[in-house]
């Protein structure tokens, strides 16, 4: 495994497989580490925010998600700043567990993607 850099842009690709039907879904997308210039930040599709850092959910109008953890939790801009953003707050199953928010914010920009504006994201298993 090759270290990798903090404070990184970094290109994410996604596959997913519907289990029911067979279905592909390829998502690929930009994620900013937390830390990452801003100016390098503002260009992302998910922005990882640094912990606590709740300014962070406004402060990137252009990515589709933002996420800010703390500790066992993280909350997540949804969806453009505005009328069609959510915010949902996320809780690691079991108190202390270790949760890869980066990860459930990449799985939430492809379930996004997947799902348009239609449908709520609260469907998504991560969210429930």
């Amino acid at each position: 495994m090759t270290p990798r850099a903090p404070h990184a842009l970094r290109r994410i690709r996604l596959t997913f497989v519907h289990s029911g039907s067979g279905s592909v879904i390829h998502d690929e997308h930009l994620r900013a580490d937390p830390g990452t210039a801003h100016r390098w930040a503002s260009l992302a599709d998910v922005v990882l925010g640094e912990e606590g850092d709740f300014a962070a959910l406004a402060a990137y109008p252009g990515a589709l998600v933002v996420a800010v953890p703390r500790r066992d939790q993280c909350w997540m801009r949804l969806g453009g700043t505005g009328a069609t953003s959510e915010t949902v707050h996320l809780t690691a199953a079991a108190h202390g567990a270790t949760v890869c928010w980066a990860t459930c914010a990449s799985v939430a920009h492809a379930w996004l993607i997947a799902a348009g504006t239609d449908v709520s994201v609260r469907r998504c298993p991560l969210f429930t």
